[in-house]
């Protein structure tokens, strides 16, 4: 009986491990790394330029679904980003910088500060 059990429990572990269609890729997966490097960001299609507190040389990158209706972060490469109305819009670029809000996968509202 305790085997029997056991199998079962461990049968319902593995099950709970297979992949399902799942929300869409990440943006990092889609954009690829973030090149290193003026060349390289310009190769990848960015903008070389300063960014952060610290004004670092950074690559940006344009998502290609910026501005795009959002309700949660599924809807998005980037983050669904929550203006000033309440509505949600795909993020434009990569990185970004400041307080912002945005929705999660489950349509919550999450503020952050990123520097």
């Amino acid at each position: 009986m305790r085997k029997t059990v056991l199998f079962a429990l461990s049968a319902l572990l593995l099950a709970a491990c297979v992949e399902s269609g799942g929300p869409k890729p990440s943006a990092v997966a889609q954009l690829g790394p973030v090149p290193e490097g003026e060349a390289a960001c310009v190769q990848a299609g960015g903008r070389w330029a300063k960014g952060g507190m610290r004004g670092a040389p950074l690559c940006f990158q344009d998502y290609p679904d910026a501005g795009t209706a959002c309700t949660t972060a599924a809807d998005c490469q980037g983050r669904c980003i929550v203006g000033a109305d309440g509505a949600g819009q795909c993020q434009a670029t990569r990185p970004r910088f400041g307080c912002y809000r945005y929705l999660d996968r489950q349509g919550r509202v999450i503020g952050l500060c990123v520097d």
